[in-house]
């Protein structure tokens, strides 16, 4: 007897559903409701849930209660998802592969990845190999063009979401090529704040390029040249397509180059009362060897990293840190909930969204997710 009355409230429940009663992304009446309503106990009510977590019907939210999926809308199509993204490594990649696979694994959805590595043909391969039949939608994430890739799968008849790039520009030289006096003022205006003890880590532009500008205005301000830190580094229209595979590599990669040299300044020299750092990827390495120190932003030690017009300079705080990974993890669910309501028919405007500069990832978000990113990688296609 309760085991049919167990089954009769999984088919109400689920017919309600079915006909609307309770939306997508609704929240289910508690158990409590749902035991008072059915006249039967908590246990029962939690094995119903359960069940229907089982199936797809509903997602659980701990702390919050149960809501109907989005799948539920289509229930044919298939419930995997292909990710296709330029790299597997570094912050920014496994920040989104995790926002991703929560805001799927909600809903019901499971996770395929693939890892273009910066190769168009590979990304190419991977577009055309999509089989419709076994794979529900795919969100891309990559440097190569969106629209031959939205052509194609058009054709196929595969929803998908665009999550797009920064457009990265040269840093400084644009602005300041022609001007070897352009850093004085600044580095002379640091000074007369009182900041005596500082270091500055120059990344990104060919050191020749730009380097020995900054340095002799670092040095025309009163600092002494061990206070530079230079690291070797390129911009991105310069890279080869193999040079900037391998610059993504995370170990290769701009911010853990700034890492490394920032970590043997530290060991050779005190505490600066500030680090100032020439572009994003630097104040990214410079606030990773910090924090892996335990040295405390901004009580300790402040970084201040400079613009790339150089015009402007911006403090950054543990807070300012944290607002934009959690716009990371909101971008990122945000294009898995828009692909989920394409696969089920929705209306939705647009199939692009734009992903901000987001260079503050820091060695916590990487410890969380290292091990999820063992998982993902494999000797051949990076599939799960």
């Amino acid at each position: 007897m309760k085991h049919n009355l167990y089954n009769t409230i999984i088919k109400k429940i689920s017919a309600d559903i079915a006909a609307g009663k309770y939306k997508a992304d609704e929240k289910l009446p508690s158990e409590k409701s749902l035991a008072a309503i059915y006249k039967v106990s908590l246990i029962t009510i939690r094995r119903v849930t359960q069940e229907l977590q089982h199936s797809g019907l509903i997602y659980s939210v701990h702390g919050k209660g149960s809501f109907v999926s989005l799948q539920k809308l289509s229930a044919s199509a298939p419930h995997t998802i292909t990710f296709l993204i330029d790299t597997l490594q570094g912050y920014y990649a496994l920040q989104s592969i995790a926002a991703v696979e929560n805001a799927l694994s909600e809903r019901g959805y499971s996770l395929i990845l693939k890892e273009a590595r910066f190769d168009s043909a590979l990304h190419t391969r991977y577009i055309e190999e999509l089989d419709p039949a076994a794979v529900g939608g795919i969100l891309i994430q990559s440097w190569q063009r969106s629209f031959d890739a939205a052509s194609a799968l058009r054709r196929k008849g595969i929803p998908s979401v665009f999550i797009g790039y920064p457009i990265f520009g040269k840093q400084f030289d644009y602005v300041y090529s022609n001007d070897e006096n352009a850093f004085d003022e600044m580095f002379i205006s640091i000074k007369n704040t009182g900041i005596n003890k500082a270091a500055f880590v120059v990344l990104g532009t060919e050191i020749s390029h730009l380097g020995s500008y900054i340095a002799a205005s670092v040095l025309k301000a009163g600092y002494s040249e061990h206070s530079i830190i230079t690291t070797v580094g390129s911009t991105t229209e310069s890279r080869t397509q193999e040079e900037q595979r391998q610059a993504f590599e995370f170990r290769n990669s701009p911010h853990m180059i700034a890492y490394n040299q920032v970590n043997r300044f530290l060991d050779a020299n005190t505490l600066p009362e500030c680090f100032f750092c020439i572009n994003d990827y630097a104040s990214a390495g410079t606030y990773l060897a910090l924090t892996e120190r335990g040295i405390k932003i901004p009580d300790q030690v402040s970084i201040v990293g400079l613009s790339e017009g150089g015009d402007y300079m911006k403090l950054l705080t543990r807070k300012s840190i944290s607002g934009m990974l959690k716009k990371t993890d909101m971008l990122a669910s945000m294009a898995a909930k828009l692909l989920i309501e394409k696969i089920n028919g929705a209306t939705v405007n647009g199939t692009r969204i734009e992903v901000p500069r987001i260079w503050q990832n820091g060695d916590t978000l990487h410890k969380k997710y290292h091990l999820a990113f063992q998982r993902y990688s494999t000797e051949d296609d990076h599939d799960i």
